[in-house]
């Protein structure tokens, strides 16, 4: 018989309490919002680096928030649908 484990996301204290000195931040481009990790060094001065935790406090089997739907929604009925599709025919999207 299997029984089913509950499952706790991890939670922004969890990630504070291991990075120490930093904090998770968004910065946008190009109408996406791109994770990166602001560290606070000796100095003073904060070091931006890109964030790869990815998203935090959601139930990954409920799915996660389709944050890229309009940007995919733009493409849809295309001919071209992929970036390198349209890298090929000399088009530069966003």
């Amino acid at each position: 018989m299997t029984t089913s484990q509950t499952f706790n996301p991890l939670l922004p204290s969890d990630f504070a309490s291991a990075f120490p000195g930093s904090r998770k931040v968004f910065v946008e481009e190009h109408g996406v919002s791109v994770p990166v990790r602001e560290i606070v060094l000796t100095n003073g001065e904060t070091l931006r680096v890109y964030d790869s935790s990815g998203p935090q406090g959601h139930d990954v089997r409920a799915g996660l928030p389709k944050l890229r739907a309009p940007w995919v929604a733009s493409r849809i009925g295309r001919d071209t649908v992929t970036q390198l599709e349209h890298a090929r025919k000399g088009i530069v999207t966003p």
